[in-house]
């Protein structure tokens, strides 16, 4: 699934090699936007923890494709979040 990760700070070259599965979308001197495939959740929580050890602030993840369109959560069943809270 295609992801866009949208970082608060502005990001040097080299930090940008420590994400190669992703495409740079906009460089702000305030952020980046990085969009990308992102095969499963164990992949997508890999990138976040680069994320995180590189000091870097997360803005926002936002799912681009899937069923329904961008940000949209499977048909026919809960958020992934509340299931087995009931």
């Amino acid at each position: 699934m295609d992801y866009r990760i949208e970082l608060g700070n502005p990001i040097s070259t080299e930090l940008l090699e420590d994400f190669p599965e992703l495409t740079v979308r906009s460089v702000a001197t305030d952020g980046v936007v990085l969009e990308g495939d992102v095969v499963d959740q164990a992949r997508l929580h890999g990138l976040l923890h680069r994320v995180e050890a590189l000091g870097l602030t997360l803005v926002s993840v936002t799912r681009m494709t899937g069923p329904g369109g961008p940000g949209s959560f499977p048909t026919g069943g809960s958020h992934p979040s509340s299931e087995g809270l009931l």
